[in-house]
């Protein structure tokens, strides 16, 4: 063996030594990041919303955005925006020592509640949500920050804007999700209600660049999506994935005549139409029903770079508990037999009281497994409560290497000082790296809430630096 030899034959042998003891790291907390793994973003003196939704983005260079709402006294709640190092710790570049709050106050009662954000190309952060007019009149309202957190002020008016379907009698429309396209227009979905005789309706709008409705979509910028498969009508938007072609997909649940929810995307062509080869009429419903109330419902949606389609949410098992639930479609929408049983996995975790375990959010990881994260409850009578991850093999079976449940993982808080653990796991996204990051609403004593943030080691590394995207050259090795 001569010299030039020695270096293959020694990374060699280290691949064949390594993926053993890197497999039993998969899942656990990264204790690299922040302390042992966790961080806290307090949003103080009040802290932030209890009940609302929190997301999480990532920048190109693994810097964490987290978005939400958060409490700013008397009732009165604001958008929250905190910027986290890439290992943890508030970024004091960014706001206010890490933290932005934007206040809309264009009601009764000043709330403003944000659940859903994305990055521009430029680096400007857009977050979603809605606003209070009246008790019973309520908006989307979309906000951009400049990469400091200071409001983007040509974005709409002074960095804000607000869109109102009113479909009728009862106006309360509320964004949930955004995406941002190729060209910069902006997608915010949501729910638009009208108390009768239609329900709620999944409703979409584009924006421009310049926060402007996008009058090529639909007939004013907007649309909304009938379901309407009977029971009251009921037929929420949750979640938004543009696929590589620029067509849209559309996720959440749907209420059919005998009153019970089912998972439902809808997918849309760049112009805002149905795409008619889509399922039925652009819509495709998919029942689980395992048991119980039979209330399914569909939270999150990713696209596969071959334009397979992956949803999460939960099923119910009874009248009280529910799985994570993992859904996976071709592009035409209809089922993957490929994966779990005519494409859909349940996945319990079964912790304890109530047996209630629901996923929020889904990631795709670029060897193809795919990463759900949720709650998990261990006795929900007595609000202990913990984040919960899985990760699913391709064929939507259960990687025993992640985690130490055979495939899950659970993180506990646990700072209520015994009054409430309720740690509940909102959203995911990856880190150039590959760490798995998960963020929700950790109640903590006395009597606040905060936002937890966590990272699990990964055993995926990518050879050439982290900035290719050229996911031929990931290797398994330790972190």
């Amino acid at each position: 063996m001569n010299a030039s030899q020695k270096p293959s034959l020694i990374f060699l042998t280290v691949l064949m030594l390594v993926p053993a003891v890197a497999a039993a790291l998969a899942g656990f907390l990264d204790p690299t990041f922040s302390e042992g793994g966790k961080d806290l973003i307090l949003f103080e003196p009040d802290g932030c919303a209890y009940l609302w939704g929190t997301d999480i983005a990532v920048q190109s260079d693994g810097v964490i955005v987290v978005a939400g709402t958060v409490v700013a006294g008397g009732g009165d709640s604001d958008f929250g925006v905190a910027r986290l190092g890439r290992d943890g710790g508030l970024d004091s570049g960014f706001g206010i020592g890490g933290e932005v709050r934007i206040a809309f106050n264009l009601g009764w009662s000043w709330g403003d509640y944000a659940e859903g954000v994305a990055l521009q190309s430029d680096g400007k952060i857009v977050v979603v949500g809605h606003v209070e007019y009246s008790e019973l009149d309520t908006d989307f309202a979309v906000v951009r920050l400049n990469p400091d957190g200071s409001l983007d002020t040509t974005f709409g008016q002074g960095g804000t804007t607000t869109v109102w379907f009113d479909l009728g009698n009862l106006p309360m429309d509320y964004a949930r999700g955004v995406a941002i396209q190729p060209d910069g227009k902006i997608l915010v979905v949501g729910t638009a209600r009208d108390e009768s005789p239609s329900g709620d309706q999944m409703a979409v709008a584009r924006l421009e660049a310049n926060g402007d409705l996008d009058f090529t979509f639909g007939s004013d910028g907007k649309i909304v999506i009938p379901f309407d498969l009977g029971g009251s009508n009921e037929d929420e938007a949750r979640d938004i994935a543009i696929q590589p072609d620029g067509k849209i997909l559309i996720a959440g649940d749907v209420q059919d005549a005998d009153y019970n929810v089912n998972p439902a995307v809808a997918k849309l062509n760049q112009d805002g139409t149905l795409d008619e080869s889509f399922g039925e009429g652009g819509r495709v419903v998919i029942p689980v029903d395992l048991g119980g109330n039979l209330y399914d419902y569909g939270r999150a949606i990713k696209v596969l770079e071959d334009g397979r389609i992956v949803i999460a949410g939960s099923a119910a098992t009874d009248t009280s508990g529910s799985d994570f639930l993992l859904i996976r479609l071709y592009p035409n929408g209809v089922p993957d037999d490929d994966f779990g049983t005519h494409g859909v996995v349940t996945v319990p975790f079964d912790m304890g009281g109530g047996l209630w375990d629901a996923a929020y959010d889904v990631a795709i990881q670029p060897d193809g497994k795919i990463i759900a994260v949720g709650s998990v409850a261990r006795d929900v009578g007595a609000g202990d409560i913990d984040f919960g991850v899985v990760r699913l093999l391709e064929d939507g079976s259960l990687d025993e290497t992640f985690g130490d449940y055979g495939g899950r993982t659970v993180i506990a808080f646990d700072i209520g000082g015994g009054w409430r653990n309720e740690d509940m796991a909102r959203a995911m996204a990856l880190q150039p790296d590959n760490g798995i990051l998960v963020v929700g609403p950790v109640t903590r004593e006395p009597f606040s809430t905060a936002w937890g943030v966590v990272r699990l080691m990964n055993e995926l590394v990518h050879l050439d630096g982290f900035e290719s995207g050229d996911t031929s050259a990931w290797s398994v090795t330790v972190p």
